[in-house]
This record gives structure tokens, C-alpha cells and sequence, in this order.
């Protein structure tokens, strides 16, 4: 007998591995994520009903962890960058700036081609 999974048991996989990916996002640390990873993988291994030990659900989930941590899905995010001051941005209108005047955020009112030849 080949040892090539069936395309059912890989279609069942990938739904064990969605579940795992899934329990893994919702966690803050690498431990936390494994311990979650474990109990997804197993918990959906058993409702698809694909047969994995807990000593594989414990590697599979090791391993996604071990990636994504390695790629720093775990780490804090870095700090925001202050917003620039550009030569377009006058000095005082960073995010702190008062608002502008009403007069001045409020768009001109459009007029009509008859109102501008008569300069309304």
C-alpha cells in the first residue's frame, strides 16, 4: 500500500490545519499558542474525524508556532511614528494643531454659470 494520503484525508488536514492557524491568531504568546494550537488540532481532528495522536497534534502545532514566531508574529508592534512635518505642512499643523476656522473648512458654494456671468 502507498502511504500518499487520499484526497479526502487531505482536504481534512487542511480544515485541521484552518483550526490551528485560527486558535493560533487569537493568542498573545508563543505558549499560549501552542497550548491552543493542541487543543484545536484535536478537537477538529476529532469532529472530521482524522486520526492524529497527540504526540503529532503536539509537533504539527510546535511547528506553526516555532514559524511564526521565527517570522515575529509574537512580537510587540513597534511604536507609531510621530507624523511629519513636511515644507507643505505649516509648523503648528501637526495632530496636536487646533482646528481651522469654520469659515475656512467649509467649501465655497458652487454657483451657477448665469450667477458668475452676473457676479452674484
Amino acid at each position: 500500500m502507498s502511504d500518499t494520503p487520499s484526497a479526502g484525508d487531505l482536504g481534512k488536514g487542511q480544515e485541521v490545519a484552518a483550526a490551528a492557524a485560527a486558535a493560533i491568531a487569537e493568542e498573545k504568546t508563543p505558549a499560549a499558542a501552542q497550548a491552543a494550537a493542541e487543543k484545536a488540532i484535536a478537537a477538529k481532528a476529532q469532529q472530521v474525524k482524522l486520526e492524529i495522536t497527540d504526540e503529532d497534534a503536539s509537533k504539527i502545532a510546535k511547528m506553526l508556532v516555532a514559524e511564526l514566531d521565527a517570522l515575529g508574529a509574537f512580537d510587540p508592534p513597534p511604536p507609531a511614528a510621530p507624523a511629519a512635518v513636511t515644507a507643505e505642512t505649516p509648523a503648528g499643523a501637526g495632530p496636536d494643531a487646533p482646528a481651522p476656522p469654520a469659515e475656512l473648512s467649509t467649501p465655497p458654494a458652487k454657483k451657477t454659470f448665469a450667477e458668475k456671468f452676473a457676479g452674484v
